[in-house]
């Protein structure tokens, strides 16, 4: 019974547990990169990104749609956790006006859509300034000793 339970906690420790990791940038700004998307049917391909700052939401739009396979961001609010998610669009030539969006959207949040290094997200934290004038204080020293 000790083996199976030791069995239990080193697949939790080793196994379940990282695949829940993700790591949170602090940065301003970012640049996300994806693959390409390619299709055997002759069109453009287009991507959409988005941001979300909760895990279910199905995001806002970051722009307009791209053609490259990266995206630069800038200009995150302070204290405000963002996920990035892009969207394939593709516009066929036979229908040029009429495109086919992805049936879903891949987030950075989502370890199946993301690198080996995992999914991620960005939270801007610009800090707080350190005291300065730093002194020494007599009178504080004896209101500490009188009490």
């Amino acid at each position: 019974m000790k083996k199976l339970i030791l069995a239990i906690m080193f697949f939790v420790l080793f196994f379940a547990l990282p695949s829940f990791a993700q790591t949170i940038y602090n940065q301003s700004g970012a640049t996300v990169a994806w693959d390409a998307v390619t299709s055997t049917v002759p069109g453009i391909v287009k991507y959409q990104p988005y941001s979300r700052s909760d895990l279910v939401s199905t995001g806002t739009k970051i722009g307009s749609e791209i053609t490259t396979t990266n995206v630069v961001l800038t200009g995150f609010t302070a204290y405000t956790l963002y996920y990035i998610g892009v969207e394939t669009v593709f516009y066929p030539t036979a229908t040029p006006t009429v495109p086919t969006r992805s049936t879903t959207k891949a987030w950075s949040n989502n370890a199946a859509d993301c690198s080996p290094a995992g999914p991620f997200g960005f939270l801007y934290s610009p800090g707080i300034n350190a005291p300065g004038n730093l002194r020494f204080s007599l009178l504080g020293l004896l209101k500490s000793l009188v009490g």
